[in-house]
Parts: C-alpha cells; sequence; structure tokens
C-alpha cells in the first residue's frame, strides 16, 4: 500500500485511515526551552542553551515535558544538613523543611539568644541564680541584672530592736523602743522605722562610735547614744545611706524627728 507520508513532527497519520501515530525516536536539539508545539515526540530531547547552565529536556508522551537531571545541567539532588534541614525526598519535588534543635558550639550556654539586626545572632552573658533579664534600652543588649529587693516588714513588740538594711520596722510597745543601727551597710540601703499608735513613748536610733545621721536641721552630734528620736505615737523616719557603715540621712519623716 502506497501511503503519503504526513507531518511526523506532529504525530500526523503517515496514510488516511491508519489510526497508528508514528513517532520518530531521535534526539533533537535546540537552542531554547521546548515550547507547545515540540510535545508530540515522545523520547525526543531538547537543550536550552539560553540558560546558565544549560537544561535539557524531554518527553515521554504527548502533553508534557520534563527535565532531565543530568550533573553537568542544573541541581540533580538536594542533600539536607545536620540538625539544621531536612531534605525530602533528595530529587524530584524537594521539600526543604528546619530541622532541630540548632545547637552551634559558638553560643554561651544558658545564655538567651538576642537579635542584631542584620547582625548574626547572639547569646548574651548568663547571670546568677535569683536575677532577672532587664532592657538597657533600644541601643544595647538586654543584661541579667539584681532586682532591687523590697523591704522586709518587721513589727517589733519589745522595746530594743537590732537594725538591719532593707528593713521596715514598726513599734507596736507603748514605752520608748529603741533601735539601733547596723555597724555594717552599703550606699542606698534603706531602713525606716515607724510607731505604731500603741507606741505612745515613740522611738530613737541609736549608733556605734563613727557613725552619724544627718537631717533637714544638721546632722546628730554625739558619737554614741540616742542620735534621732520621736517622743508620740505614729511618728516615722526614713534613712539612707550615703557613706558605707557610717553615714544615714533623713530622707523622710512624719511628725517631730529630733536629731541629738
Amino acid at each position: 500500500m502506497t501511503a503519503a507520508l504526513g507531518n511526523t513532527a506532529q504525530g500526523t497519520p503517515f496514510a488516511t485511515g491508519v489510526d497508528a501515530y508514528v513517532y520518530p525516536q531521535f534526539i533533537g536539539y535546540a537552542l531554547r526551552a521546548p515550547t507547545t508545539q515540540d510535545i508530540y515526540n515522545p523520547g525526543t530531547r531538547w537543550q536550552n542553551n539560553a540558560v546558565s547552565p544549560a537544561v535539557q529536556y524531554y518527553t515521554i508522551g504527548a502533553g508534557t515535558w520534563y527535565e532531565l537531571p543530568n550533573t553537568s545541567y542544573g541541581v540533580t539532588s538536594v542533600t539536607g544538613t545536620t540538625n539544621q534541614i531536612t531534605a525530602s525526598p533528595t530529587v524530584g519535588a524537594v521539600v526543604l523543611s528546619l530541622a532541630g534543635p540548632y545547637t552551634p558550639a559558638t553560643y554561651t550556654a544558658h545564655g538567651v539568644l538576642v537579635g542584631e539586626g542584620t547582625g548574626s545572632i547572639v547569646a548574651t552573658a548568663t547571670g546568677s541564680s535569683g536575677q532577672f533579664l532587664v532592657s538597657n534600652g533600644a541601643s544595647a543588649d538586654p543584661t541579667f541584672q539584681t532586682a532591687t529587693p523590697q523591704l522586709i516588714v518587721t513589727t517589733v513588740a519589745g522595746t530594743s530592736q537590732a537594725m538591719s538594711s532593707g528593713h521596715v520596722y514598726i513599734a507596736n510597745a507603748a514605752g520608748q523602743t529603741t533601735f539601733t543601727l547596723p555597724a555594717t551597710s552599703s550606699v542606698g540601703d534603706i531602713i525606716r522605722v515607724i510607731g505604731s499608735s500603741l507606741n505612745t513613748g515613740g522611738f530613737k536610733i541609736t549608733y556605734t562610735t563613727g557613725q552619724i545621721i544627718w537631717g533637714p536641721a544638721g546632722s546628730s552630734t554625739v558619737t554614741t547614744g540616742a542620735a534621732t528620736s520621736a517622743a508620740a505615737a505614729a511618728q516615722a523616719v526614713q534613712i539612707v545611706c550615703t557613706i558605707a557603715n557610717t553615714t544615714w540621712v533623713i530622707v523622710d519623716n512624719s511628725g517631730t524627728i529630733t536629731l541629738s
């Protein structure tokens, strides 16, 4: 039978009435990617030299082109990194996922990771037990710092009390209550003495040799004994250490406080 040749590149039958299409099995290369008119030749390869590196394509059936994996052209597989990124599968449609925990050896153990804008993430220095992470403003990294403790409230039922820094003492005895300054103190230490309504005899603050209390009217003049006193109920005074161990200043008071 004599048949008229058709357009084999487009998959046209060789003769009228013949159901089968004939596809030539040849490798053709073009300096471009395949187009919609190139999809009718199964097994045909095309090489696109317009990109770098060049990419080869092939088709296994009418309608679909596939990129041809080759070590000389593009990426053939993707491999994950330990404790950082996983890749599954390693060829084809690869999905990348973050893996953890990420434990680089360059970060300070037990520090807190801090962003540095466009720079690398850093870790803060470690703090001590009980410290808090405190902001140092918009232009500085936060740091661990010791929080200023709240004053400890101590009620005093008797008529004498040795004092410690960082305390509020409330005198409840009817008789005059004697409070003694601590021998050791740091700059900024605070002590408050408050006489309740029960403390009708008031209170006095004494100290040891070399200590002194300053107030609005000057300072105490004796080196030992009653430096500051209140002679009635419901009086109060707050003093702050300004020179370690020796000097205190009255920063607040209620009622009549007398410096001796």
